[in-house]
C-alpha cells in the first residue's frame, strides 16, 4: 500500500504544480509551425512555417521565418519575414548575438539560379540602418551531418552553439553536439555531448540555458509519455560530454504527442515549446511560465517512475495499477527484392528500442508482424540470404510499410556510409565497426560471394595525395575484414582518388558525397 500512497503523493504534487504553470497556446494553424525564437527586445516573436502556400516554395516549402509582434501585452497577427530571410529551402533562426544587431541563420543562403537545392550549414545577416543584410556562409569546422531534420541553437551569450545531428561519433539518428565561437566568427569543430543524454534514437531541438549550466532536448530515446518529450539535464563539468540523469519535465508541458523546441528567453520568466498536442495543423507554439531549476521544484517534474512501481501481491486485488500513458498498434511490413519488388523469405529480424531487444526472430514470417508502441523511434535491422542487409532508425507511424533490400547481384555496388575516417588519414572512427560487422556478416552468411572495395575522395588538394590517401582508406577497411576471418582472396579493392565523384566539388556540402567507400559483388 505504501507504493500506491506514493504514486498519490507524486501525481498531486505534479498535478499542483501543472495547475501553476498551465502552458497557453498562442500560434496553431492547419500548417506546422516550429522553432520559436524571441527578439533581444521582446517585442516579436520569430518562428518557422512549412509547406504554407505563401512560403518562398509554396507548399512544398519545408520552412520560411515568419514573425509576429507584441502590442499592449497582445499578440498581433504573424506574417512571413520578408527578404532576405527566407528562400526555397528551409529557413529558420539559430539564435541573435552582437546585442541583437547579428543573426544566424540555418543552412547557407543560396542565390537564385544556384545548381544547388541545399547546402547545410550557418548563415548570418546583420541589421544596417535598420534593414538586414543578405545572409553570407559562416564555417563549422569538419561539419559533417546525413539529417534531414537537423537543428542548431545559439547560447545566449553568442559563444556556444548547440546541434542536433546525424555525425561522427553518433549510433543511430540524431545525437546533440556542441561548437565553440572562434576569434573569426566561425565555429570549431563539433564535439558529440556524450552517451549520458544521447541514446541511439533521436536527440533533437537543444536548448543551453543563460548560465550555461542546463541542457533541455527533446527525445524518444528515454521514458516518456509520447512520441518526443521534454528533458533536462545539468552539465558537470567542462569537459561537456558529463552529464547528469535527464529528467523527463513532466506533465507540465509533456503529452502523449510530441514536444520539442523548449527555450527560455533571456532575463524573462517564461518560455517557449512547441506541441503536436491538440493540433489542427502538426506542431503548434505554446508559452508557459519557465521550469522551475532546484531540486526541490524538480521532484515535481520526475517523470514516470511511479508508473512503473508494483504493488506487493497483498495489495494488488485491492487497488488497481495506475493506466499506462502508452498507446500501442500492430505494426506490418512486407518486405521485398528491390529488383523485382516480389516478397523475400527472411532470415532474421530484429527490432529494438533504447538498447532493449523488443523482438528477435529466425526464420521470421513475411510480411512482419509486431506489437509497438505508437510513434515511437525504433532501431530495425532486417536480414535475407542473398540479399544486403538492411539497418536503419525508423519511426512506425502504425501504417503498414514495404522494406526494400538490394540482391547481392554480380555488378550491384552499395555506399558503405557508416565508414568514416579521421581527416586526411586512413585511421577509421569507431562507428565505422559497427557497419563493418554487417559486411562481415553478409560474407559469412554467402560464402560465394567476392567483393571488391573502391575509395574515393573530393578533388581538393594534390591529386596524387588523393590517389594514395583513397588507397590506404580501402586497404585499412580490407585489413579489417580479414582480421575478423574473411577470406584475404574473396576482397580486391582500389583507390580512385576524386576522379570518380558522385556529385558536384563545387562546395563543402557536395563534397561530403563524394568522399565515401563503396562495396561491389564481383562474384556469387
Amino acid at each position: 500500500m505504501r507504493y500506491w500512497l506514493f504514486f498519490l503523493l507524486f501525481f498531486s504534487e505534479r498535478l499542483l504544480f501543472s495547475q501553476s504553470v498551465s502552458p497557453q497556446r498562442i500560434i496553431g494553424s492547419a500548417y506546422h509551425e516550429f522553432a520559436p525564437m524571441e527578439s533581444p527586445d521582446g517585442e516579436t516573436l520569430f518562428y518557422s512555417v512549412a509547406k504554407h502556400p505563401t512560403n518562398v516554395a509554396g507548399v512544398k516549402d519545408e520552412g520560411d521565418i515568419w514573425m509576429v509582434t507584441k502590442k499592449d501585452n497582445a499578440w498581433g497577427i504573424p506574417r512571413p519575414v520578408s527578404f532576405p530571410w527566407n528562400d526555397r529551402q528551409r529557413n529558420q533562426i539559430v539564435g541573435f548575438f552582437n546585442q541583437g544587431q547579428s543573426v544566424l541563420l540555418l543552412n547557407e543562403w543560396i542565390p537564385e539560379g544556384s545548381s544547388y537545392k541545399v547546402r547545410q550549414g550557418l548563415s548570418v545577416s546583420h541589421k544596417v540602418n535598420a534593414n538586414w543584410t543578405i545572409p553570407v556562409s559562416v564555417s563549422i569546422d569538419y561539419f559533417f551531418n546525413e539529417s534531414s531534420d537537423y537543428s542548431m541553437q545559439l547560447s545566449a551569450d553568442g559563444k556556444v552553439l548547440l546541434m542536433s545531428l546525424e555525425s561522427y561519433g553518433r549510433v543511430g539518428a540524431e545525437d546533440l553536439y556542441v561548437s565553440f565561437r572562434k576569434e573569426d566568427g566561425n565555429f570549431s569543430e563539433p564535439v558529440h555531448l556524450g552517451w549520458d543524454v544521447n541514446t541511439k534514437f533521436q536527440e533533437m531541438y537543444p536548448f543551453l540555458s543563460a548560465d550555461a549550466k542546463r541542457l533541455y532536448f527533446s527525445s524518444n530515446g528515454f521514458p516518456g509519455m509520447g512520441s518526443k518529450d521534454i528533458f533536462m539535464s545539468e552539465r558537470l563539468d567542462d569537459s561537456w560530454k558529463k552529464w547528469s540523469v535527464p529528467i523527463n519535465q513532466g506533465f507540465t508541458i509533456n503529452s502523449e504527442g510530441s514536444e520539442w523546441s523548449y527555450s527560455e528567453p533571456e532575463g524573462k520568466e517564461y518560455a517557449y515549446f512547441v506541441s503536436t498536442q491538440n493540433s489542427e495543423g502538426f506542431g503548434d507554439i505554446w508559452q508557459m511560465p519557465k521550469l522551475p531549476t532546484d531540486s526541490a521544484d524538480s521532484l515535481s517534474i520526475v517523470p514516470v517512475l511511479p508508473l512503473a512501481l508494483t504493488l506487493p501481491a497483498e495489495d494488488s486485488s485491492q487497488v488497481a495499477s495506475p493506466p499506462l500513458m502508452k498507446s500501442t498498434y500492430n505494426f506490418t511490413a512486407v518486405v521485398v527484392s528491390a529488383e523485382d519488388k516480389q516478397m523475400i523469405a527472411l532470415s532474421s529480424i530484429r527490432v529494438s528500442h533504447t538498447g532493449d531487444t523488443l523482438l528477435q526472430v529466425i526464420n521470421p514470417a513475411n510480411p512482419i508482424s509486431c506489437e509497438l508502441d505508437k510513434e515511437k523511434t525504433y532501431w530495425l535491422e532486417v536480414e535475407a540470404k542473398g540479399y544486403f542487409p538492411l539497418s536503419k532508425s525508423v519511426v512506425f507511424t502504425g501504417n503498414n510499410d514495404s522494406l526494400y533490400l538490394k540482391p547481392l547481384a554480380v555488378g550491384t555496388t552499395v555506399a558503405l556510409k557508416d565508414v568514416l575516417f579521421e581527416k586526411g588519414s586512413e585511421v577509421m572512427i569507431d562507428i565505422s565497426y559497427k557497419e563493418l560487422e554487417k559486411v562481415v556478416k553478409l560474407m559469412q552468411a554467402n560464402p560465394t560471394v567476392e567483393i571488391a572495395l573502391s575509395g574515393h575522395t573530393d578533388n581538393q588538394g594534390s591529386a596524387k595525395l588523393n590517389l594514395r590517401l583513397s588507397q590506404q582508406r580501402v586497404d585499412a577497411v580490407k585489413a579489417y575484414l580479414v582480421k575478423m576471418g574473411v577470406d584475404e582472396g574473396r576482397i580486391s579493392g582500389k583507390g580512385y582518388g576524386g576522379t570518380k565523384p558522385i556529385a558536384s566539388n563545387a562546395n563543402e556540402e557536395s563534397r561530403k558525397q563524394n568522399r565515401r567507400v563503396e562495396l561491389t559483388i564481383v562474384k556469387n
